[in-house]
Parts: C-alpha cells; sequence; structure tokens
C-alpha cells in the first residue's frame, strides 16, 4: 500500500473478505461522493479483522506523502467507512452518515492547531476608506485556517535568521512560516522541500518613474555617440581616405593611358567622385575634410530636431533606475498616499526622507499633466499600466517606465513544506480572495476602470519610436553602401585603364598598318 501513496491525495482502502467482492465493491463505490475525489482505491483481503489498531501506525506515511483523506472502507455485514485524521490521530466511524462526511467538501481539519514561525512582528493590515481588508498576512491565512475549523499559532523566533526558520519548517518543529522576504526566491541554500503559497497581488507601492530625458546635443556633441561607434568611425574613415589616396597615386601613374577627352568616363567620374588622371597631386586635406565634413552635418542634422533625433540622442543617465536602493540615491521627490504605511515596511529607512503624501486624485492630475520631476505610486500593477497606456497615448510620447523592484509595506508570504496537507487548500482559498486581486474584475465593477482616468473615446495606435542610442547596428547600412560606391569606382577605374589600353592597341596597330601601306608605296615609287 506505501506505493500507492504517493500517486493519489485521497486514499481508500478496501477491507474485504474475499476476492470475489473486488468488482461488487468498486461498483458499490462508485455511488459514493467520494469517488469523485479522485482517489486510489486498493484492495484488503482479510478474513476477519476486529482491531482497527493497526492501521493508526500509518500517519507518518500519510503526512508524508501530503494524504488529506485516508479512507477504510470496511466490509463485515454491511459497508463501514472509516476515515483516519492525521491531525488529530483519531479514527472516525461514518457508516450510518457517509453523505454527510462527503457532501462537506471542505478539507476539515478538526481543531488542529497550525504552528506558523516568525521572525519579526506581525505588520500590520492595511484597510482600504470603506473599512474592508485589502491586503492583509496574519488575517487572511487565520481566516482561512478558522474556516477549516483549525487555527494559527504564531511562534516568534527571537534572534534567529530566515534560515533558522526554513530549518524549523524542514525539520517538523514548524507547519510553516510567515517570512517578510517572500520575493526572494527559493534558491539552493533553501532547497527544494519548501515553497510558498500564491501571493498573487499583495499590499505593494508600484513605482511609476520618468523616463530619461534627452541630452541637446549641442551642449555635448562627444557623448551623442558611443565609444565602440566614434572608434569606428573614426577606423573607417581614416582607411577609406587611405584608399582613396592609393587611387590617386594609380591613377597618376596611369594618367598617360587614360582618354581626356572620353564623355562617358568623364560623366561616370563626376557621379562616384573618382579622381581623374588630370590631377597632378593628391588632395589629401580636402577629401579628410570632405568626408568628416559628412559627419558633421549628420549631427548638425539632428541639432535642429529631424527624425535622426530618435537615434542620436543619449539618455540623461546612464542608466534606468532598477532597483529601491538606486531610487533612494537619485534623491526624487516620491508622491505617495498613506504616507504613514512606510513605517511597516523593513526597507522605510531607504525612501522615508523622499516620500511626499498626496491623495491619488493628486497623484493622478500629476501623472496627466506630464509631470516628470517626481516620482509616483500606485498600489496595484493593473493601475500603474493604465496610467503608462494613457499618458503615452495622450502625450504619443512614453512619459513613464515601472520600477522593476515593488515595495512592501506590510504583508508576509506563506511558506509550507511541500509534504504539507493543506499547502493545496491555502493557495485554493487565497485564490477566491478579493483582497488578493483575483475577482470576476479587476477593479471592482466595470465603472472603476472607465472613470479611473479620464480618456478620449478614439483610441490611436501609437508606435513605439523612442529615443535611443545611436549604435554600430544604425551604421550598418551607411557603410555597405559607401563601401559598395567604392567597390563600383575600383571597378569603372580598372575598366577606364583596360579600355585605354585596347584603344592604345587598336592606334598603335592602324598606325603600324598605314606605315607598312606607305613603306610598300615607297617601294613602288623607288622600283617606278
Amino acid at each position: 500500500m506505501d506505493t500507492f501513496l504517493f500517486k493519489s491525495k485521497y486514499i481508500v482502502v478496501v477491507v474485504l473478505k474475499n476476492v470475489d467482492q473486488i468488482q461488487f465493491g468498486l461498483e458499490r463505490l462508485r455511488n459514493f461522493s467520494f469517488f469523485v475525489y479522485q482517489a486510489y482505491f486498493s484492495f484488503l483481503i482479510a478474513e476477519n479483522v476486529s482491531n482497527m489498531n493497526w492501521f493508526t501506525n500509518t500517519n507518518d506515511i500519510v503526512w508524508a506523502n501530503h494524504i488529506l483523506h485516508f479512507f477504510y472502507v470496511y466490509h463485515r455485514y454491511d459497508w463501514e467507512i472509516l476515515t483516519y485524521n492525521p491531525f488529530t490521530k483519531k479514527v472516525g466511524n461514518w457508516s450510518g452518515n457517509y453523505e454527510g462526511l462527503f457532501s462537506d467538501r471542505p478539507l476539515k481539519m478538526n481543531g488542529y492547531k497550525v504552528r506558523g514561525g516568525v521572525i519579526e512582528d506581525e505588520p500590520q493590515s492595511i484597510f482600504d476608506k470603506e473599512g474592508k481588508v485589502y491586503s492583509t498576512d496574519f488575517v487572511v491565512i487565520n481566516s482561512i485556517f478558522k474556516w477549516l475549523n483549525a487555527s494559527l499559532s504564531v511562534v516568534q523566533l527571537h534572534n534567529s535568521s530566515y534560515k533558522q526558520l526554513n530549518d524549523e519548517i524542514i525539520a517538523g518543529k514548524l507547519d510553516c512560516g510567515l517570512n517578510t522576504n517572500f520575493i526572494k526566491k527559493l534558491t539552493s541554500e533553501v532547497n527544494s522541500h519548501l515553497q510558498f503559497a500564491y501571493p498573487y497581488q499583495i499590499n505593494a507601492y508600484v513605482f511609476l518613474l520618468p523616463r530619461p530625458q534627452n541630452l541637446p546635443i549641442y551642449l555635448n556633441i562627444f557623448m551623442v555617440f558611443t565609444i565602440e561607434l566614434w572608434f569606428c568611425i573614426l577606423v573607417s574613415c581614416t582607411l577609406m581616405t587611405l584608399a582613396i589616396v592609393l587611387i590617386d597615386k594609380i591613377a597618376h601613374r596611369q594618367h598617360s593611358l587614360v582618354s581626356r577627352e572620353n564623355p562617358f568616363f568623364q560623366t561616370m567620374r563626376l557621379m562616384i567622385n573618382l579622381p581623374s588622371a588630370e590631377h597632378r597631386r593628391t588632395i589629401f586635406s580636402k577629401k579628410l575634410l570632405f568626408i568628416f565634413g559628412l559627419l558633421l552635418s549628420f549631427c548638425l542634422n539632428a541639432l535642429f530636431q529631424s527624425s535622426l533625433i530618435s537615434v542620436l540622442v543619449k539618455p540623461k543617465r546612464v542608466k534606468r533606475l532598477t532597483t529601491l536602493r538606486q531610487l533612494s540615491e537619485s534623491g526624487i521627490p516620491i508622491y505617495l498616499y498613506a504616507k504613514n504605511l512606510i513605517v511597516r515596511s523593513n526597507t522605510s529607512y531607504l525612501l522615508q526622507k523622499q516620500c511626499v503624501d498626496k491623495n491619488k486624485t493628486e497623484i493622478m492630475k500629476m501623472i496627466m499633466a506630464g509631470n516628470t520631476n517626481n516620482v509616483y505610486s500606485c498600489n496595484t500593477l493593473q493601475c500603474v499600466e493604465i496610467m503608462v497606456r494613457r499618458s503615452r497615448n495622450k502625450f504619443r510620447k512614453n512619459m513613464f517606465y515601472i520600477l522593476q523592484e515593488k515595495w512592501i509595506p506590510g504583508h508576509r508570504g506563506y511558506i509550507f513544506p511541500k509534504n504539507s496537507p493543506f499547502i493545496d487548500t491555502v493557495n485554493r482559498f487565497i485564490v477566491l480572495y478579493k483582497e488578493f486581486g483575483l475577482q470576476s474584475y479587476k477593479f471592482g465593477d466595470l465603472e472603476t476602470e472607465k472613470n479611473l482616468i479620464p480618456e478620449p473615446n478614439n483610441y490611436v495606435k501609437y508606435k513605439n519610436t523612442g529615443a535611443t542610442v545611436l549604435t554600430l547596428d544604425h551604421m550598418q547600412t551607411a557603410f555597405y553602401i559607401l563601401l559598395l560606391g567604392y567597390v563600383i569606382s575600383f571597378l569603372v577605374f580598372l575598366v577606364e585603364v583596360f579600355h585605354v589600353k585596347i584603344r592604345l592597341v587598336y592606334k598603335t596597330m592602324t598606325k603600324w598598318c598605314n606605315f607598312e601601306a606607305w613603306k610598300e608605296k615607297l617601294l613602288i615609287r623607288k622600283k617606278s
């Protein structure tokens, strides 16, 4: 039977007299409501079983394998349904009222006291204006256990660490832990013996930060490009200039072969800026000035707010703020409501000096007015996403972004051992709680989202073309075109040289033929 305990959370053991009763017993069990629990049925053949104490030793097996319902169906003269409670270690006989047992779907714990360990003092519960619980830690988990006919006994672990709390849970001395640092992922230090209950939506502050402003190029032209791009441009321009000088020298050496009066090649030289053979010396400085003049005009074009500004400008800050510590070091004022809640946070020392108490209406008006001098907070991720989207629709550009880290003033994570028999029940009820944000409508009713922030009816799709730093990826096409131009110039130069050589050979052959004809005429004259 031990091997079967790993396959289901609900084990039903049927005690029969002989093998012939198995099919009959299975068909009869299908009429009971507990069959829908997806229980695993095992049959035990016993001639005479009178002492029921033999299966009470299965407590360790039931607990260790995540079993919450453990049934024995004993067939003597009629069917007897016996249940074993791993919490109270008691056997109950529900033969006369099995319908009442299985019609009560919640998994009753029969007064079991769940031992929850904490290190700090319990965070205070947060209430909204209507007096309803918005998000709590102790109240939520305790109400779930009370509904299951159990209770939560908080065990204070003074002068302890979270590692010691986790060790107590793994050792079985505690049934669960109330951990304020539940955002931290379970690593190899905590190992795979623990798991968190679902914190679908937590009592947190979500920060809305202004996007980095563009730095005017005329203030610092050398900060427009990255160092790698500057190096690539300088090296490329130098190599191209040297290549032009080399072509000039070859052209001077071949100037006697190049046709000066050919209009076709004269036109090609003008189109591709190929140096002609008429030049007596190289014009290195002029070509260098011409190439870097193109780069300068490229930058000047950005100064006049052309379309190239979107790829030329460099953000005002080196990088975005991503952590609460970076936000505290920036010194930017933070507008939030219910400022007194920050004293309940384990990170209150970071942001307490920057916080400015404002109500929700004032914060909403400042965001929709495009005020990017402050940081704003919202209490739900859905709300801040609406503000980001609607401010973008109004100003036709991205005005704000969301900080990656969230500020948790008063909430804990519920950490359980993976073999806990009530973790699934806790998760299922957490999903049903409104304070965790999983109701039919995310904002309580249909009118809340519509009245949250005014927005025009005609939604205009906005293409995000925010300012980014110019990189080598943006310059690849330009370099490819320039390189292609030089390749064509070189090919035209070779064609012209070969054309002139063939023409000179043709002229030489023509002159030689004329000379032979003149020589024959001269001999004829001498003979005559």
